[in-house]
């Protein structure tokens, strides 16, 4: 399945700033305690705008409803996409790499 539309995913985080995490200011602990059941969700609900956005691919065509979920959709994966990279990098920190336990920047 491919992702139909994405170039404008992080075009309202570019008109606010950036749009990195702050990595210094996440709490380890509240990423290692995220329940799996809301880990699952998280994913489902990824997967249902992916698929949203391919059965959907001509913005030009959406009214304002449509243009209204085009737009959460896309922010919502952003979010995600930057949840699993936070996730990634707070579970290789504190388990596959101890050793390097270096601060987050």
């Amino acid at each position: 399945m491919k992702l139909v539309d994405t170039l404008d995913l992080g075009s309202s985080a570019a008109r606010c700033g950036s749009s990195s995490l702050p990595w210094g200011t996440i709490n380890n602990t509240v990423i290692t305690e995220i329940s799996e059941l809301d880990k699952q969700q998280y994913a489902r609900t990824a997967s249902f705008f992916v698929e949203w956005l391919v059965l959907h691919p001509y913005p030009e065509e959406d009214d304002d409803f449509h243009r209204t979920i085009r737009m959460s959709a896309r922010t919502y994966l952003s979010l995600y996409e930057n949840f699993l990279q936070l996730f990634t990098r707070v579970i290789q920190k504190d388990y596959i790499n101890p050793k390097n336990n270096s601060k987050l920047h």
